[in-house]
């Protein structure tokens, strides 16, 4: 004889559960490393821009002739502190 409860076919709620718990343990570590690999990479992104700012201003000061420079030096005066506030320099 046959019993009364026929057992349905499918996946239950607990099994679904499960299997999401167990993706996101083992997707954890994946988007740690790939976060951490993209964050050293925007640093390095970071420091190459400022080498190319410091070489382009480099290249420009050595562009011009020591006279000129030395000219432009010898007119900033030097610094002097203000009541309570920090020092300042001013040009010319």
């Amino acid at each position: 004889m046959r019993s009364n409860k026929t057992r349905k076919a499918g996946i239950s709620i607990l099994e679904v559960t499960l299997a999401c718990v167990i993706m996101a343990l083992a997707i954890l570590p994946i988007y740690r490393a790939l976060s951490s690999s993209a964050e050293a990479e925007i640093e390095t992104t970071k420091i190459a821009m400022a080498k190319e700012i410091l070489e382009s201003m480099r290249q420009e000061i050595l562009s011009h002739p020591f006279d000129d420079i030395s000219a432009q030096v010898s007119t900033v005066k030097t610094y002097s502190p203000l009541a309570g506030q920090p020092y300042t320099r001013s040009l010319g």
